[in-house]
């Protein structure tokens, strides 16, 4: 059953834009562009004002007349093409083309970081994510339910030492994520390391990593309990209360814990309190986030802390190294936020 087409949500894509013009030469494009038959000859509209188009402009390709697109790249381009010759550059070629400068965008942000994963002893290090779409509510037919309106959520799991995608799936809006997550437990192999967000956690499906001989990297929620002992008695901890044992950009380290009340064994908590300018950073991009969603609150609990489980050993990743190598997880994150929406136009399939 095919999908409706989607349009791009309301985003900032100043980040992207940035990056984008950073990562790829008019040269490189071209490159791709030939590798993939979208270029078979010199035509005005060259591969890259194709990628502007759909990417740079946010001018929601899949939605606005061809009549309006053409006119968008007159106007910034100067390029002078006809409504049905750039309905005819909408073809499998195109989504080739584009398919393959999203994985080098994907590839390229990740391989920058500055954290040495070759280095690493695990067999595979697997970061997953998701991002969403709202679906057309005047269309019962898509097949897809949100907690709104009809909605779909793309799941992606990144491969880093090979840079290659392990899954791509299209799922219900409502669905969980620890729910994908939980499904891809028969995928873990001895040594690969697993990097998950809050979204995906489940201390039942941590074990069971472990159990299967991986490996684990996981935030944990500032108000989860934790506890030094099982004894029934003690007092539990949170995140925050460790606030005076940590300056600003410092990190400590735990072992042998017990998080939640169902008293789970953890061999590690890191606990890294974000420096002055990195939450700066995450109050600015709170307020930009408010004032697109129009919130009225104003009154925000801040949390300095960031608290992370993991089963690897001290020797394989030192306390220092834990978040900048779960920070990874945030490029992922950001190419797969606006990476997704470069594909828009192209519409889905289930």
């Amino acid at each position: 059953m095919s999908c409706p087409t989607l349009s791009p949500q309301k985003i900032d894509w100043i980040p992207f834009v940035h990056t984008f013009k950073q990562i790829f030469s008019a040269e490189y494009v071209n490159e791709i562009a030939v590798r993939h038959g979208f270029k078979k000859r010199n035509r005005k509209m060259k591969p890259e004002d194709f990628i502007a188009l759909c990417a740079l402009y946010n001018e929601e390709t899949g939605v606005k007349p061809l009549s309006q697109l053409c006119a968008t790249l007159y106007d910034v381009k100067k390029v002078n093409i006809t409504g049905e010759a750039l309905n005819q550059r909408f073809n499998k070629q195109a989504v080739a083309f584009l398919k393959a400068m999203f994985q080098s965008l994907f590839q390229k942000q990740l391989s920058d970081s500055l954290f040495p994963i070759e280095s690493l002893p695990f067999h595979r290090i697997r970061i997953l994510d998701s991002t969403g779409f709202k679906t057309p509510t005047d269309d019962p037919d898509t097949g897809y339910q949100g907690c709104a309106q009809p909605s779909l959520k793309v799941q992606v799991e990144y491969e880093m030492k090979q840079g290659e995608f392990l899954h791509l799936d299209i799922r219900n809006g409502k669905e969980h994520d620890a729910m994908y997550a939980a499904a891809l437990l028969n995928t873990v192999q001895p040594g690969d390391l697993l990097l998950r967000d809050l979204g995906y956690f489940s201390l039942e499906g941590l074990e069971a990593i472990h159990q299967q001989g991986g490996y684990y990297i996981s935030r944990v929620k500032h108000n989860v309990k934790i506890y030094r002992t099982k004894d029934r008695t003690e007092e539990p901890k949170c995140a925050e209360d460790f606030m005076k044992e940590l300056a600003p950009g410092e990190t400590m380290e735990v072992r042998n814990v017990y998080i939640s009340q169902k008293r789970m064994p953890q061999p590690r908590l890191i606990l890294y309190r974000l420096t002055e300018q990195q939450e700066r950073a995450r109050e600015e991009k709170w307020e930009q986030r408010q004032k697109k969603m129009k919130h009225t609150s104003k009154h925000r609990q801040t949390h300095p802390i960031y608290a992370y489980i993991t089963n690897t050993s001290a020797e394989d990743i030192g306390k220092e190294a834990v978040y900048p190598l779960y920070s990874l997880h945030g490029k992922l994150k950001f190419c797969l936020k606006y990476g997704s929406r470069f594909f828009g136009f192209t519409g889905l399939k289930k």
